[in-house]
């Protein structure tokens, strides 16, 4: 059997699959590309085999696997599905972003003519309910929900990777290993693609951005709460205190009166903004004191 060209490897965390549906079906309506498709099946119930199983029954389909990993995280069932991966290029999706007809083929002109490891993909945010969309959902805030939205293509690219929509060699993996399974969802949080994407830079290799391999990222209105934005802020600590703890010098006490301080800065920082009436501001420095506090526990908890 003929390898494909591409591994299209979704991660999949909830039961019900639709998005993970609607993205296989935009692939599929593309035509022109030997593909396959692995979810990587990490929700709770392990549902997905049952319910891709029922809606893609078609002889048109591409090759679908459904690589289930029972134990919580995102990496290692990321990881075991690019251990079962046949394709020259590997494009990773998450289970809540559908891409654009065209993904393939703009991923594929962008490593037919450059010499890159990796491409980020454009990201774009599709809000479930635009009405109901804070204002105080700032530039930052919007990155923080994965958006990677510029008009030019770049090489270098120097933001880190966004793990939604982006496409990596095969051979790249087989060189650097894996995604670290401490980080990302189920394990720490995230970073996962930060992580990766500096192991990549430290390696030599180049990484490209393209605007025409374009992806929409499905926000439901329960995720513009600030109480979401203050457990990805705990997460983003935690998973920084997993890459950097060992950097810290001082010990743990000496380090527990930093982050005090750090604190009581964010605290005033953000009481500042909010009576200038500077809202996101507000918002923004309130978030850095939950990054600080999983920045705390997570490295209280390694050192013990």
């Amino acid at each position: 059997m003929t390898n494909p060209k591409f591994s299209v490897i979704i991660s999949a965390y909830k039961d019900t699959g639709w998005a993970v549906i609607e993205a296989c079906r935009t692939l599929e309506r593309a035509g022109g590309w030997t593909y396959e498709i692995l979810v990587a099946d990490n929700s709770p119930h392990g549902r997905f085999f049952e319910v891709l199983g029922n809606a893609m029954a078609s002889d048109k389909e591409p090759s679908l696997l459904v690589v289930r990993e029972p134990a919580p995280g995102k990496t290692r069932a990321q990881n075991r599905a690019i251990g079962l991966a046949r394709g020259e290029i590997t494009v990773f999706l998450d289970d809540d972003v559908i891409p654009n007809r065209d993904l393939l083929a703009a991923y594929d002109d962008v490593f037919a003519h450059h010499q890159v490891a990796a491409v980020q993909g454009r990201i774009t945010l599709h809000f479930e309910d635009e009405a109901h969309v804070p204002g105080w959902l700032t530039p930052r805030l919007r990155l923080d929900l994965a958006e990677m939205d510029f008009p030019e293509f770049k090489k270098p690219f120097e933001m880190a990777l966004t793990g939604a929509n982006m496409a990596i060699r095969r051979d790249v993996f087989a060189h650097l290993g894996g995604f670290d399974e401490n980080l990302g969802p189920g394990r720490s949080g995230s970073l996962e693609d930060e992580e990766f994407f500096h192991r990549l830079r430290a390696a030599g290799y180049t990484v490209a951005y393209t605007p025409h391999a374009r992806a929409r990222h499905l926000i439901s209105r329960d995720r513009l709460t600030f109480r979401r934005f203050a457990r990805l802020y705990r997460e983003l600590g935690a998973s920084e205190a997993r890459l950097s703890a060992s950097l810290v010098k001082g010990g743990p006490v000496r380090f527990g009166f930093y982050t005090a301080r750090q604190i009581m800065r964010c605290v005033v920082r953000s009481l500042g903004a909010a009576l200038r009436g500077r809202v996101g501001q507000a918002i923004e420095e309130g978030l850095n004191v939950f990054f600080h506090i999983g920045w705390w526990r997570t490295y209280a908890h390694q050192v013990r």
